[in-house]
């Protein structure tokens, strides 16, 4: 019996601690991936100046190509909108359609009268006694 006592010892300290799981390592967080999506404007930007590109020259009899540079004329003025036209009134409303009321409801029979209904219950329970058996 002596001998037998570290292990109920180890078995009460078990039962005491619950039987203690070793520690759980704690969750990995959990990072949502981030779409950062420049926003670029549709309208491009309008500048006071005109833009004149730079256009390469043919190639001259010197070494190395010459660049020059060649205006473009500026844009022609917007073409201004005509004005929206007014928008015509609604036309009246529809005066409502009387209805006639409701009829009321109908009382319904039950489908199976009580004493049909407990008969139809034994069948039943002696029909699942037959297929237990």
């Amino acid at each position: 019996m002596i001998e037998r006592i570290p292990s109920i010892i180890i078995v009460l300290s078990r039962l005491a601690n619950g039987f203690a799981r070793p520690p759980t390592p704690p969750p990995i967080p959990r990072t949502e991936p981030t779409f950062d999506i420049p926003v670029v404007s549709a309208i491009p930007a309008i500048s006071a100046s005109p833009i004149i590109p730079v256009v390469p020259a043919p190639p001259a009899a010197s070494a190395g190509p010459a660049v020059s540079v060649v205006p473009i004329a500026p844009a022609a003025p917007a073409i201004p909108v005509a004005p929206v036209a007014p928008v015509a009134p609604a036309a009246p409303a529809i005066p409502a359609v009387p209805v006639a009321p409701a009829a009321p409801p109908v009382p319904v029979a039950p489908a199976i009268p009580e004493a049909s209904a407990v008969a139809l219950g034994c069948c039943l329970y002696r029909f699942e006694l037959q297929l237990m058996e």
